[in-house]
């Protein structure tokens, strides 16, 4: 199972029409557009009945304390946690694509409270409900996309993965306001396949002024995944180049089939770094 999109390219920086927020003018951050990328999926397995979405960022701030500070930036090294953008179960097996702004086209103050998306399907809270809880004019129940909004001064360029699993059951019994967590119980022992992209982004001017900052949080995580596929291999030992893809698929987070690179070229870009 395949997973594309035209609003954004595997890795790379995601346009601001796609963020809650971007860098403005005559201040850090304001409002963007907030409209939902268009995602398509193919090759769905054999028995796949309904899909579930996951959009999430593993890299936000585990401690706000520092969070929008013009004064300081926040490390790079600081524990992160998960950030639920968007989540959305019993899309009907028959649909393969999203198109822009279909499921959001724009900012909602408290919360979007039927966001529109394909016939059937529902979808769950994302994570600014907790964000804005409390606040006189942005507090309510977030359904449904909200986009990249990371803080001005983290030092750390955040991803964004978009998850796609098909599942062999039409429809979760889920409650409505759902979060991420419900939705993985939901799924467990229903998933027959799982396909992903990510994006990255980031509002803090120091970070995007530097090209090669932006690019380089992609290489490092790149990096990272290589390392464990080498140990991998090592332990395996694959007698095949399919099983070479496959295992690479694994660790890498791709699907076999769309598995669009050579791992002997990304070694040699890589190799100056280890």
């Amino acid at each position: 199972m395949q997973l594309s999109s035209q609003s954004l390219r595997h890795q790379q920086p995601i346009p601001e029409e796609f963020a809650f927020c971007q860098p403005g003018p005559d201040s850090p951050c304001v409002l963007s557009a907030n409209r939902n990328p268009d995602l398509s999926w193919r090759d769905a397995p054999p028995g796949t009945r309904s899909f579930a979405l996951i959009c999430v960022d593993p890299d936000v701030p585990s401690v706000a304390t520092d969070v929008n500070q013009s004064d300081r930036e926040i490390a790079d090294a600081l524990p992160r946690v998960d950030f639920v953008h968007w989540l959305m179960a019993n899309i009907p097996s028959d649909v393969t694509h999203i198109e822009v702004g279909a499921c959001s086209d724009g900012i909602t103050a408290r919360g979007k409270a039927a966001p529109s998306g394909p016939k059937g399907s529902v979808q769950g809270r994302n994570d600014y409900t907790a964000w804005f809880a409390g606040g006189p004019e942005m507090d309510g129940l977030y359904l449904g996309y909200d986009g990249p909004c990371p803080p001005f001064n983290d030092a750390k360029v955040h991803r964004y993965f978009f998850r796609l699993f098909a599942l062999d059951v039409a429809q979760l019994d889920l409650p409505r306001g759902f979060g991420m967590a419900e939705l993985l119980r939901a799924m467990q022992g229903h998933v027959i396949a799982e396909t992903a992209l990510y994006g990255i982004y980031t509002v803090n001017l120091r970070l995007r002024r530097s090209a090669t900052s932006y690019k380089d949080v992609c290489v490092e995580f790149l990096h990272i995944r290589i390392l464990a596929l080498a140990q991998a291999l090592t332990e395996f030992r694959p007698v095949s180049s399919s099983g070479h893809l496959v295992l690479a698929s694994l660790f890498l987070g791709w699907d076999y089939q769309g598995l669009a690179f050579d791992l002997r070229s990304t070694f040699r870009h890589l190799a100056w770094r280890c």
